[in-house]
């Protein structure tokens, strides 16, 4: 796999996303047979992309300077457990639906560390609009 920090962040959430979906469809028996295992391949794929040590000090917001390593580490293992439970059984339906990223409204994303990416999930019947904020490492 590419390196992340040579990717920019529209390419980074494509090729990890596009590997989640490969790695859904590839793995999806697995849901209902051994769902352990269903879970372990979804968690390797957005442990590839996903900092979620880094996600856990967002979501803390300002209780995270008070927080001690331990702690933030608990709650990282507790987000990237229920994020990859979320994630895993909400994406067990897809069906090759067609995934479009839309263009970064970032405006002079160039002088910025983070990046919103967009993307839409087109269905038959829906679109699902999702937006991530994205970080370069030890940037933020």
């Amino acid at each position: 796999m590419v390196s992340a920090q040579q990717l920019t962040a529209i390419e980074t959430a494509e090729l990890g996303v596009e590997t989640l979906l490969e790695t859904v469809v590839a793995s999806r028996d697995f849901f209902l047979s051994d769902r352990e295992r269903y879970f372990t391949e979804v968690e390797n794929v957005l442990n590839t992309f996903v900092d979620f040590n880094e996600v856990a000090n967002v979501v803390m917001n300002r209780y995270a300077v008070d927080a001690t390593v331990e702690q933030k580490q608990r709650f990282a293992g507790i987000l990237r457990n229920t994020l990859t439970r979320f994630y895993g059984a909400s994406l067990v339906n897809y069906n090759g639906e067609e995934l479009v990223f839309l263009p970064s409204n970032n405006e002079d994303a160039e002088s910025r560390t983070d990046t919103v990416v967009g993307m839409e999930l087109r269905g038959s019947d829906s679109n699902l609009r999702l937006q991530y904020q994205m970080f370069l490492k030890g940037k933020r």
